[in-house]
């Protein structure tokens, strides 16, 4: 069984009555590989991001990776609140910041 099948037995949802299969395949495994990821996947991170629809289509996002063991890193990692400190073990973050000021001056409630 691989690390990941082992995590996913450990944190697979274990609802009391039936509910729907959304809620009941839900995974948050707060748990993370050391391995690297490869760099299309990040790639494919980011371009899923940039593409995603917003309020007002004003896409008032900005995103940031750090890949672990570098300077970006080192400097990030003191923005993590000890209750997030699991996050620390990823191979790779992205931090996601907005701007809640639309280009169009009106402040984004929806950011």
């Amino acid at each position: 069984m691989s690390i990941v099948d082992t995590i996913m037995a450990a944190r697979k949802p274990q609802p009391r009555v039936a509910v729907i299969d959304a809620l009941s395949k839900r995974f948050s495994p707060r748990v993370f590989s050391n391995e690297p990821i490869p760099e299309e996947y990040i790639e494919r991170i980011f371009e899923a991001a940039r593409l995603t629809p917003s309020a007002r289509n004003i896409q008032p996002w900005f995103f940031y990776g750090v890949k672990k063991n570098t300077t970006p890193f080192e400097k990030m990692k003191h923005c993590i609140p000890e209750r997030n400190g699991w996050a620390l073990k990823a191979p790779f973050i992205v931090i996601a910041c907005y701007n809640p000021n639309g280009l169009d001056g009106l402040k984004n409630n929806w950011a």
